[in-house]
C-alpha cells in the first residue's frame, strides 16, 4: 500500500476500482416490498407483545424507507468491496441496528402515555426482529414468543440497543454468534 502526498492510502488499482463504484437506490417497487416486510414484522411483534389489537401507533414511513436504503447500501458495499453477498443473519442485524437507531415507530395510545414499555418499542422490536430472524429462520415465531420475551438475553439486548454505544459490526458479530441456547442462558454479569 502506498500513501499519496494528499494523505490518502491506495492499493494498486484502487483508483480505477473506486471510479467504477456507484450506488443506485432501490426502485420504488423494491422499497415498497422491503418496507411492507418490515411493517408486517412489526404487526406480528405487536401481537406477540401482548399489546391490545386496537393500540394506536405512528409509523414514520420515511424512516422505514431510509432503513431499507441503508441496509441495501451496506449490502452493496459488501458486494463491491468484499466481493460477497451478505447472509440473512447480517441483513437482519442491519435492519435491527437501524430500527434501534432511527426509531421509526411510536406508540401514541393514551393507555401507554406514561409507559416505559412504549418508550422502548423500537429497541424491543429491533431485539425481537434480530432474534426471530436469526434463531427462527422459517418465521414461525408463535411457539417461541414466550421464550423470547421472557429471556434475560432479550432484556439485555433491549438495554444495549437503548443505552449502549453499539456499532453495526458488533450487531453483526452478535447475530453470527447467536444460537438457540442463547435465549436460555443466564447472564448474571453486572450492567
Amino acid at each position: 500500500m502506498k500513501t499519496e502526498k494528499d494523505g490518502s492510502c491506495f492499493y494498486p488499482g484502487a483508483e480505477e476500482k473506486l471510479a467504477e463504484c456507484t450506488y443506485e437506490v432501490p426502485s420504488i417497487e423494491e422499497l415498497t416490498k422491503i418496507t411492507t416486510m418490515l411493517l408486517e414484522a412489526y404487526a406480528v411483534f405487536l401481537r406477540h407483545s401482548d399489546y391490545p389489537e386496537d393500540i394506536e401507533f405512528v409509523i414514520r414511513h420515511r424512516d422505514v424507507a431510509d432503513i431499507a436504503i441503508r441496509v441495501d447500501r451496506r449490502s452493496a458495499y459488501y458486494r463491491f468491496f468484499h466481493n460477497m453477498n451478505i447472509s440473512e443473519k447480517k441483513r437482519a442485524s442491519l435492519y435491527a441496528y437501524w430500527i434501534a437507531k432511527l426509531r421509526p415507530f411510536t406508540i401514541v395510545d393514551e393507555r401507554y402515555s406514561e409507559s416505559e414499555d412504549a418508550a422502548y418499542i423500537n429497541e424491543k422490536f429491533a431485539a425481537y426482529y434480530l432474534i426471530t430472524a436469526v434463531l427462527i429462520p422459517n418465521g414461525d415465531v408463535y411457539d417461541a414468543e414466550k421464550i423470547i420475551f421472557s429471556s434475560e438475553f432479550f432484556e439485555k439486548l433491549v438495554y444495549a440497543f437503548r443505552y449502549r454505544s453499539i456499532t453495526i459490526d458488533s450487531v453483526i458479530l452478535l447475530a453470527d454468534s447467536m444460537t438457540a441456547e442463547t435465549l436460555s442462558q443466564n447472564f448474571s454479569s453486572s450492567e
